[in-house]
């Protein structure tokens, strides 16, 4: 018996390898195997997003103008969920409902399920990004799992909640205004701020981001020198990063400390235009601001002394911190308006979706 010594190699690539170069090694950005789910996914559901809130009206399953061809703007666009008498449909394009009428499908409301299935696809087809890279550079897959949070939050708040509704009417419309309506609507049909198992979940979540900054800056910190202020070319955006968004939740904290304690009334006093007329609406200044500031402050020393994955956390708080303060100024103005009387929709009588053939 013989036995050779050595490693085997191929003479020549097959159809395989030639492709698994060009996806995972010839790449200057990193594509991967799963971005073959990721990118058709992401591809489809941002376009029928695009598609929905520029041409398709609501009108016949909500009654509402919410396109911009109707003369919504970004905020009052959206993508609505379909009727609900049509309860958990899938609302293929070919299916019993729309019977490949591409028109009758978009009234009907099968952009939303397009979006929704596809979206969750394009959120998984990332996770399995993270964990292919992660395991070209030999790294441990933690950022993945880490990813596995907002896939479960999507899936539970657009997909599982509605099944246990009688449709899909009652999930979130994809909008601004319409993720506003729906925070409001779950508020006051399951009370969800007061319920003991979110606060637990809250204080789980917000324990366990800080914790995990902890050591991050702990064990980077032995990793890292600080530098001596000739590196502000790297490391300046990130100082400007974390004290920009030590101001903007500074005004966030401050104004939900002060809804809570004072009442809206108070503020409205001292403070007009950061003020609310309608008292409720101090709850999401106070939960947001509250979120944010944890994972503000535990980031922050990452922000400031060096260039390292954690920035981009303290980056993304202050991304988010920018637009709930720019919620907070909307939900003011509006309030305002709705209190002088001129917050006015669109005049039925000129709808667009008036001279559109009914349904049957």
């Amino acid at each position: 018996m013989t036995i050779a010594l050595g490693k085997f190699t191929k003479e020549e690539k097959d159809l395989f390898d030639i492709m698994d170069d060009w996806l995972r090694r010839d790449r200057f950005v990193f594509v991967g195997w799963s971005s073959l789910l990721l990118f058709p996914c992401a591809y489809f559901a941002l376009g029928d997003w695009f598609t929905g809130t520029t041409f398709v009206t609501s009108w016949y399953t909500h009654g509402l103008a919410s396109s911009y061809l109707e003369g919504c703007n970004f905020l009052t666009a959206a993508v609505s969920t379909p009727t609900n008498s049509l309860a958990h449909s899938l609302l293929l394009l070919w299916g019993l409902e729309a019977q490949g009428d591409f028109t009758r499908w978009c009234q009907l409301g099968g952009l939303w399920t397009f979006v929704a299935f596809h979206g969750a696809f394009r959120l998984i087809g990332f996770m399995l990004r993270q964990f292919e890279l992660a395991r070209s550079v030999q790294l441990r897959p933690y950022n993945a799992i880490a990813f596995s949070a907002p896939i479960a939050f999507f899936v539970s708040v657009f997909l599982i909640y509605p099944l246990g509704q009688s449709g899909w009417f009652f999930a979130p419309s994809f909008g601004v205004a319409a993720i506003f309506r729906f925070i409001l609507f779950f508020q006051g049909f399951h009370n969800w701020t007061l319920n003991p198992f979110h606060m637990m979940g809250v204080a789980g979540v917000l324990g366990a981001t800080l914790l995990c900054a902890i050591h991050g800056a702990t064990v980077e910190n032995t990793l890292f020198e600080d530098g001596d202020g000739r590196d502000q070319e790297t490391t300046g955006f990130a100082w400007w990063a974390g004290n920009a968004r030590l101001i903007n939740l500074s005004v966030l904290g401050f104004g939900g400390v002060y809804h809570a304690l004072l009442g809206p009334e108070t503020l409205e006093e001292s403070f007009p235009f950061f003020g609310y007329v309608w008292k409720d609406r101090n709850k999401m200044t106070t939960i947001l601001g509250s979120l944010n500031s944890v994972g503000g402050v535990a980031t922050e020393i990452n922000a400031v002394n060096y260039v390292s994955p954690r920035t981009w956390l303290a980056t993304s708080h202050f991304v988010l911190g920018f637009f709930f303060f720019v919620g907070h100024l909307w939900h003011a103005g509006r309030a305002h308006a709705a209190a002088a009387g001129f917050e006015k929709g669109i005049d039925r009588d000129f709808e667009l979706v008036l001279s559109m053939t009914p349904l049957n």
